[in-house]
């Protein structure tokens, strides 16, 4: 009996001609059974959702403009030429670069720009969230490098940051005191020369005059004293 089930298992049963034909015409429009790859695309499909998530982690939101909070600690005193240049460039060009916000929506850069384009009535602030691993471009679907105009945002968008640039020699001592390191962002000769100028306003228009005028001096003999010429 083990032997005829041995058989039976090494010889299998020849089919018919009848059902080899029905095999025949059957496979005819069957799809090949190819090597499964359920682990493979389940393996990619799961680091494609860890990329999609961390696309979608850099969220975007509308807020209004008032809601920032503009730093009270801003060593850029900034200057009415350069402040004019910037409202300028946002009334003719529109924005051209973004400003940087910390976590609780405190400008970090950019509260020129910020207060410039409240100046002129723009109310709406596109927020990018970002941990700084991916750098931020704007795109403005609606300029073309090629085009003089464009040429001359780029322009605007350097001069007037060079030209409203004025440091505020107290608030930088300030943050000297707070453990700020200004090592990195001057020579000990600038920052001896920037500490040591202190830089002042005329009191009134009448008196920027005095700004030219010599310091008065004394004669040694008689005591007269006089303003050289």
């Amino acid at each position: 009996m083990i032997e005829s089930i041995i058989t039976r298992r090494k010889q299998p049963d020849t089919p018919s001609a009848s059902r080899l034909s029905e095999i025949t015409e059957s496979t005819k429009h069957a799809k090949p059974k190819l090597p499964s790859t359920r682990k493979y695309y389940s393996k990619h499909a799961a680091n494609d959702c860890k990329r999609e998530t961390r696309y979608n982690h850099a969220m975007s939101e509308t807020v209004k403009l008032s809601t920032l909070i503009p730093d009270g600690k801003n060593a850029n005193l900034g200057s009415p030429r350069g402040n004019q240049m910037i409202e300028d460039s946002l009334r003719q060009y529109g924005a051209g670069r973004s400003i940087l916000l910390d976590k609780h929506g405190r400008i970090i850069a950019g509260n020129k720009t910020a207060e410039n384009a409240g100046a002129i009535g723009m109310e709406d602030v596109l927020v990018v969230q970002s941990d700084g691993t991916r750098l931020v471009a704007v795109q403005r679907t609606d300029l073309d490098l090629d085009d003089p105009h464009t040429r001359q945002l780029a322009i605007a968008d350097n001069r007037s940051g060079q030209v409203s640039l004025d440091w505020d020699t107290e608030t930088l001592k300030g943050l000297v005191e707070d453990g700020v390191d200004l090592a990195p962002f001057w020579t000990a000769d600038e920052l001896t020369s920037l500490f040591e100028n202190p830089q002042f306003d005329p009191a009134s228009i009448d008196e920027q005059g005095k700004l030219d005028q010599k310091a008065e001096v004394e004669c040694p003999g008689c005591g007269l004293k006089f303003h050289p010429k």
